[in-house]
């Protein structure tokens, strides 16, 4: 991962946790299901290894959508907001993204003190979740061509089958996505590149490629690391944690 100077960032694995059971590990999502008390425990041990206790770690209601939210415009202690992206220019904030299989996006402007996470799986990110995150870090001052970017662990383009609906709503947008799909071994359906679709976007949106970064960590195939939402609807609907992407001016 390259070097952010003045800026962290971090990505989670489910190792190193108090969770027990389904959740085993480093769950940090309180809407699954979990013990809240043992989620809180989870969290403030994630901000004491990063250094970060005194920092307040800013969340979402995430809902696969693009609404962008401003941390600072949330108080302490308040239910944190619907929304997908978060973008800040004030030191003291850690944005964080909850993911099971969609990305986590990370974004750093370093010259200007800008950073950003969004929460994008395929329909946040057809949606324009990206563009939409870009345009407030421009809006605060951001560059385009000095952002950095790091798409977290994600469901992988060898696993990640979808039907012919999502691959007609991503061509409703544009024949060239198309390049993102390959036929699957199940009859009518669909092998989907999420993180080769988000670069493209990224790309696309005016980011230099150089600058744009991959985990290269598929969630549903290293089981013994990640969280994956669709692993456990596969086996009928078992327990499942979420994973964090995030970052924060130091």
């Amino acid at each position: 991962m390259p070097p952010l100077p003045g800026v962290g960032f971090f990505l989670t694995t489910r190792r190193h946790g108090y969770s027990q059971g389904g959740y085993a590990g480093l769950n940090l999502a309180d809407h699954v299901g979990d013990d809240p008390a043992t989620v809180m425990r989870n969290r403030h041990h994630l901000m004491a290894v990063l250094g970060m206790a005194d920092a307040r770690l800013c969340l979402l209601r995430q809902v696969h959508g693009v609404e962008v939210r401003d941390p600072a415009n949330t108080p302490p202690g308040a239910i944190a907001p619907e929304g997908d992206a978060l973008v800040t220019d004030r030191p003291g904030l850690v944005l964080g993204i909850l993911v099971a299989d969609c990305a986590p996006l990370l974004f750093a402007d370093v010259a200007a003190r800008v950073i950003g996470a969004a929460h994008a799986g395929w329909r946040g990110a057809i949606a324009g979740v990206v563009p939409a995150t870009l345009q407030a870090m421009v809006t605060r001052g951001a560059r385009r061509e000095q952002i950095t970017t790091i798409i977290g662990p994600c469901i992988g383009r060898e696993v990640f089958v979808v039907g012919p609906e999502v691959r007609e709503r991503f061509l409703q947008e544009s024949a060239r996505y198309q390049d993102h799909f390959v036929e699957a071994r199940e009859t009518g359906r669909f092998l989907l590149d999420l993180p080769g679709f988000l670069r493209r976007q990224l790309v696309d949106n005016g980011l230099v490629s150089d600058r744009i970064h991959h985990a290269h960590a598929c969630t549903f195939s290293r089981e013994e690391l990640f969280f994956s939402h669709r692993r456990a609807t596969l086996r009928g609907g078992e327990p499942c944690g979420r994973q964090m992407g995030g970052i924060y001016l130091a």
